[in-house]
């Protein structure tokens, strides 16, 4: 439901213009008459003073069972008091937006009833004329939506709960591997597997309050070339550029990871293993015919001399194997006379986030 202003008989005079008759006089709206017709709905409904203020002129039965109020401790009271979160201004705009015509505006409001508790409510703000030219009338109509606020609560105390028990899984894994593999395995070996196990579950936790189910670019980028994959004092060295775009979380993961092997490539053989070597990584948004192309470029610059990629290692068959099969994208590894370049496209929706 979403706020908006309808203002008494504007069907009635748009129908006398069509049929060429005088356009009738606006209906004058008494308090009376407004306070028979909220009665007999089961909305609940308040209707705030003329004018520019905000007070509650009354509220209907349905309000008060509500809220808790009695419909008489309401009237005189300023709306915006009753709202739940404190230094609230949400209603305040809505009620401006309301008065002035123009849609948008929040829907939804949180306010607190009178033992403390709270509820969520949609409204619906008509805007009625006075008497005789006087000051109008707001006229808020509510649906009670808490029910559905609580739901979503209940599912975020879970996914807290399900990603704190993730975290302890990952724990459990790598402790499991560096046990296992103490002085049976190349220290090398064990740092390679123990750092992509830290980089998942770090992608991971990343996910996890991203509850509309999308996260940025460049927090992926942020949490994929953090320490210990990136040590700090090398930060600087990173050369980030492009617009900031929405990636549904497996897209984020996935190109977490991807990241993540080519930060500890360029730490071990290329632009970041010596000391004067930079990385570019830079991105755009494209417009192809059947929808827009994230085109991203990892590029190394001033690092030592690199051996052919004739043999790949399993974190470049990772990037583009995952890219190309889980994603449906493309990721291309070359070897430029500057350095390590890697060009990942990602196909995306018309509205710049990744299909």
């Amino acid at each position: 439901m979403t706020t908006a202003t309808i203002p008494v008989g504007e069907v009635m005079q748009e129908r006398a213009k069509r049929q060429g008759r005088p356009p009738p006089h606006a209906p004058c709206v008494t308090p009376e008459l407004l306070r028979g017709a909220t009665e007999a709905l089961r909305l609940p409904v308040v209707v705030l003073q003329g004018g520019a203020g905000a007070s509650i002129l009354f509220a209907n039965t349905a309000f008060g069972a509500l809220s808790g109020f009695a419909p008489a401790e309401l009237e005189g009271r300023a709306l915006c008091g009753l709202l739940g979160r404190k230094g609230d201004t949400s209603l305040e705009e809505g009620l401006t937006l309301a008065d002035t015509g123009m849609p948008g505006g929040p829907a939804e409001y949180c306010f607190r009833r009178k033992d403390g508790t709270t509820f969520w409510a949609a409204l619906s703000i008509t805007s009625v004329p006075g008497t005789e030219g006087g000051p109008g009338h707001r006229v808020l109509a509510m649906h009670d939506i808490t029910p559905q606020h609580q739901e979503v609560d209940r599912m975020r105390l879970l996914l807290v709960e399900m990603n704190h028990r993730t975290q302890n899984m990952f724990s459990a894994v790598l402790e499991m591997i560096r046990h296992s593999l103490r002085g049976k395995a190349p220290t090398a070996l064990v740092e390679t597997l123990t750092g992509r196990v830290l980089a998942f579950s770090r992608a991971q936790a990343m996910l996890r309050d991203e509850m509309d189910g999308h996260i940025t670019l460049r927090q992926v980028l942020g949490v994929a070339l953090q320490p210990p994959t990136i040590p700090r004092e090398l930060a600087a060295r990173l050369e980030m550029e492009g617009e900031d775009v929405r990636l549904p979380t497996n897209v984020a993961l996935t190109t977490a990871m991807a990241l993540h092997e080519l930060a500890v490539n360029a730490m071990r053989h290329g632009a970041l293993s010596g000391d004067d070597g930079v990385v570019r990584i830079h991105w755009s948004v494209r417009s192809p015919p059947r929808g827009g192309l994230l085109a991203l470029r990892w590029q190394e610059a001033g690092g030592p001399r690199m051996k052919p990629l004739y043999d790949k290692g399993f974190g470049m068959r990772l990037i583009e194997g995952s890219v190309r099969h889980g994603l449906g994208g493309t990721a291309t590894l070359s070897l430029e006379a500057t350095g390590l370049v890697c060009d990942i496209t990602l196909p995306l929706r018309a509205d710049g986030r990744t299909s």
